[in-house]
């Protein structure tokens, strides 16, 4: 899944072409959500200064897609098996825990016994008790 983050013109414009300095750096119209999930926040920083996402800031871009993630999982099954081995390592390695939660409900979306087993292994190496009551409540 590729997310843009540009349009041809701004809403009510009327079409009209923007300014220079709003048009869209090429190297940030087109991130994949694990190029987004793999994003460090001085990355982040370096990559979207002076531009609108900086209000979102880089845990709730990351945070959105994990969501997009997860949806993607429970409206196009079946997935590539190289899609489950992301999840896992996103929930293992992502170092902000808001966003680790929406990738454990994202992984859970999967509804695969492979996914459980992920998410009940991760249980006992989380740390945050935020992350382990997502991943308990998911786990039921």
């Amino acid at each position: 899944m590729v997310v843009t983050f540009a349009s041809k013109s701004a809403p009510g414009t009327g079409g009209l072409p923007s300014l220079p300095e709003f048009q869209p750096r090429a190297e940030q119209v087109w991130l994949s959500i694990p190029e987004i999930l793999s994003l460090t926040r001085e990355k982040f920083k370096q990559k979207f200064h002076h531009t609108p996402l900086m209000r979102s800031k880089w845990r709730g871009l990351s945070r959105n897609a994990a969501v997009v993630l997860g949806n993607l999982s429970r409206s196009r099954p079946p997935l590539h098996p190289n899609i489950l081995k992301f999840f896992v390592h996103a929930l293992q390695d992502h170092p902000d825990s808001l966003v680790r939660q929406h990738l454990a409900w994202s992984l859970a979306q999967l509804n695969l016994a492979i996914a459980r087993q992920a998410l009940q292994e991760h249980l006992q190496k989380e740390s945050d008790p935020m992350v382990k009551a997502e991943i308990e409540a998911l786990l039921g």
